[in-house]
Parts: structure tokens; sequence; C-alpha cells
């Protein structure tokens, strides 16, 4: 959870936080203001504000343009509106993908708009720097369950953009990076405390958020995420591109058991217990099964046999019963056979009619097709009460379906569609929330299932060429960290 504003990146933010030792690492770099269009203020200091719903691309168009039309040019774009979403504790299966949809919006979405603008009026002066506020709860591929799953994976959404877009952006001399802060006391924060803790005082949420931070003798502060800024957008920075600088005093490197506590600390350090105590045990039980599994590599030999040769010839799914979207080609399809192969009931669900049925057909009476367009949840929903009607279970659910968007030629990452952003992620990223929603609405009553879900290495390396499905399969990895331990 990051507030929802750090001190705005403007002339006088830039420079508002140095020594007096370096207190012109960036003199006279205009910034865009952090909103935009609408009503205007500007202060005496140089200083300006502009209304701005990061939401609606246009409006982030006019900050940008703001600044270029009162400096002449534009040095630094800080993406750091963002919002929480819903922090009740919810279950997988319960997920409410309209509140996912409005987190996407503002956490990744609008960074996106903000990257594209930026890169409008800076690639042709071959510089800037563009600076993207994701989160600690961005790392959930090292440490789950660090916050609510919709927020955690538009963080790492919008670590996916940075890396899809840094590579190509260095050709123009611009710079992209990321600053990942953990939690901090702001206005983002009082809020989440108080929809958590409602019975709590100011003092007890702010020491709540405090004590998630471990580093002994400081606190994790606004103006320590405003300096790692400052130096992103100087000179400093100049060859620093494609990073995720990390404020968070070691938090992510790893987890040691909870520091003891006084007893005059318990009451006002339960909150705190609450957030970890979930991690503290997952970290315990995978010890235990870790020692267990590797008791049973030194003394037993069949360990090993259950990965022979000889043992891949078996029905490995034998009455198993799975549902794979974007199974009517391609890797569904190939996935749909090995299936059946391996004795599984399969349901092919995609848009393609023709050839689904087809591919049904060919694959025998353990096949069946269902239309399924997986950016409308009811219909993964249906997909999902289907298998379960026709078989009395669910076992597999593979969220496969995907759509490539336009492929585009490099170094014009200031014309991307904003709508093809949305078609490429309700496919590839939107849906498979749907799908592990709905699969886990089924599968966890029998405390039973397994959950797959395509990503690509588009997902970890930059592809220039497709920065929007990069995001999308990154995003997509970044759902299965964040639900995985829900």
């Amino acid at each position: 959870m990051r507030g929802r504003r750090i001190p705005a990146a403007s002339s006088s933010f830039l420079t508002g936080f140095a020594t007096a030792s370096d207190s012109q690492r960036s003199p006279s770099s205009p910034a865009a203001p952090a909103a935009s269009a609408g009503r205007r203020r500007r202060s005496s200091s140089g200083t300006a504000y502009a209304r701005c719903d990061v939401t609606d691309e246009a409006q982030v168009a006019a900050a940008v343009d703001l600044a270029v039309a009162r400096h002449g040019r534009l040095d630094v774009v800080f993406n750091n509106a963002g919002i929480p979403g819903d922090l009740m504790p919810t279950p997988v299966s319960a997920l409410d993908l309209a509140d996912f949809d409005r987190v996407m919006a503002v956490n990744t979405r609008a960074v996106v708009a903000g990257v594209k603008h930026a890169a409008r009026v800076m690639v042709p002066r071959r510089r800037g720097s563009i600076i993207c506020t994701a989160s600690t709860a961005s790392t959930a591929g090292v440490i789950g369950g660090v916050a609510i799953p919709h927020y955690s994976v538009s963080k790492a959404a919008v670590l996916g953009l940075v890396r899809a877009v840094a590579g190509e952006m260095a050709y123009s001399g611009v710079r992209v990076n990321a600053i990942s802060p953990n939690y901090i006391w702001t206005p983002m924060a009082m809020v989440s405390m108080v929809a958590l803790y409602p019975g709590r005082s100011v003092d007890e949420h702010r020491r709540i958020v405090e004590d998630i931070n471990e580093m002994e003798g400081a606190t994790l502060e606004a103006e320590d995420v405003a300096r790692a800024a400052v130096f992103l957008a100087s000179d400093e920075a100049k060859y620093v591109n494609g990073h995720n600088l990390v404020v968070d005093g070691g938090y992510t490197v790893g987890k040691q058991n909870p520091r003891s506590i006084g007893q005059d600390d318990v009451q006002n350090s339960a909150a705190h217990s609450q957030l970890t105590e979930s991690l503290n045990i997952a970290c315990v039980h995978c010890r235990r099964e870790t020692n267990r599994v590797l008791g049973r590599t030194t003394t037993s030999p069949a360990f090993f046999s259950r990965f022979s040769t000889a043992a891949s010839s078996s029905q490995k799914l034998a009455g198993k019963v799975a549902v794979i979207t974007g199974g009517a080609s391609g890797i569904g399809k190939a996935t749909a056979a090995e299936f059946i192969k391996n004795g599984a009931k399969v349901i092919i669900a995609d848009v393609q009619d023709d050839l689904g049925r087809s591919v049904a057909a060919e694959l025998g009476r353990d096949a069946a097709y269902t239309r399924c367009d997986v950016a409308d949840e009811a219909q993964v929903a249906a997909a999902v009460d289907l298998a379960v009607e026709r078989h009395g279970h669910l076992d597999v659910l593979f969220n496969n379906a995907g759509v490539s968007g336009t492929v585009r030629r490099q170094d014009d990452l200031a014309s991307m569609d904003l709508a093809g952003f949305d078609r490429v992620m309700a496919v590839n990223a939107r849906a498979v929330v749907a799908g592990i929603k709905h699969a886990a609405r089924v599968m966890a009553p029998r405390r039973s299932g397994c959950v797959l879900c395509t990503a690509s290495a588009a997902g970890v390396l930059s592809v220039p060429s497709i920065p929007v499905y990069a995001i999308s399969k990154a995003t997509a990895i970044a759902i299965v960290r964040a639900t995985a331990c829900g």
C-alpha cells in the first residue's frame, strides 16, 4: 500500500529534498504536474497544480502538454497516482472483478498512458526520465500475500511495463525506472488502517505501519521515496534504466522470525502480528515439507521413479476433469490431446466454434466443446459449471486463452493504442483472474484442484515489438503469485 501522493514531480520537487551540497542535481528541469488539465493553480515558487483523473488518457496527455506549454519541454514524468482497492480480506473464489478493474485502471493502465505521453514529447528531444511507483507488493514472487491480490497484481504489472519499454526507450535517450517502497505512513495508509483496524487510534495505526518495516534506527518516510525519485530523475542516474529501485530497508530480501516484544507492546503489535502470521506459518510449512521430501530422496529410490520414462506411459490424469480455455488450437489443443491421452475428460472452451467442435469430435468422447469468451466473467463461470454439471467435479482449469495484440514497429511507443491495451489485458490478464476465481469456487470446497495459467517468456524478458503483450503476461505471472497464497 503506497500513499496516493508523494510530493509531485515538479521543478521544486526535484530540488526540495536535496542537501545543501547537492541541491542542483536537476537544475531547471521541468516535470509534469502530478495531475492534469482542468483547474490550474500556480504558486509564486514556480510549482503548479492541475487537476488530473489519470484513468482518463486525455487528462494525462493534457498534463504533459501543460508542462511543455509552460516550460518549453518536459524532462521528468513521475507516474505516482495509485489506489489500494477494497482492503477487506476476500477468498479468491469471491474476488470482485469490478474492484480489480478499478485498481488496474489507476495503478496500471494510467501508468501506460503516462509513459506513452511522456514518450511523445521526450523522444524527439532524445532525453528524459520516466519514473513509475511500484511497490514491495509487486515482489509477490518472492513473498506471497504481501498485499491484497488486486493491488499486488497492479503493481507487478507496473514492473512488467518498465521492463517491456525500457530497452526501446534507451535508443531514444529516455530512461524508464520504477521505485518500490515498503509500507509508509501516508494518507492512503491512514485510510487503509481505518478500514482494517477501525477500533485502533491514529497513533496505533501509525505504529502498525512503522513496525512492518524492519530496519532498526530508521523509519521509512515519504521523503525517502522522494529522494529516490530525485536520484532517478537526475543526471547521477544517467545510465540507470529498466531498474526497480526498492526502498524497503531489506524487507523483501528475506524474512526472519518476528522480533521479541515486551509485554507492553503486545496489544499494539497485535495487528502487525496478524499481518505476518500467515507468512511465518507458510515458511514453517515450507521447511517441514522440504525436509520431508528431501528425506525421501535420500532413502527411497521410488521418489526418482516418479520422473522415469516408464512412469510417463501411465495415465497420470485418470479420472480427472479439466477445462481448457483457448483449447481449440495451438497449446490448448495439444494440451487437450495430452490430457485425454492421460485419462482426463476435457471441456474445450473457446470462441472458435467450428474449429472447437471439430477438435472435440477429433479427440473423441472424452472431449466436449463450449463457447467461452473469457473476457466475459459469466461465460468463464458457465464453463466451470458445465464441467461440474457433466462430470460432478473439476480438477484442472487451464487458463490458456490469449491474444497477442498489435505487433508494432519499434521506437513508436507514443502511438500505443490504449484501447488495444484494454483488449489484450482483458483476455490475457483479467480473464486469468476470472478463471482462478471460479475454479476456486468449486475446488476449494473439495480441498483439491489445480489451476494452470499460460504466461510467456515475454513476461520476463523485454520484447519491444509487443510491449502490451509483455505487460499482460507479466501481469499473469503476478496473478499466480498473488493468489497462490489465498
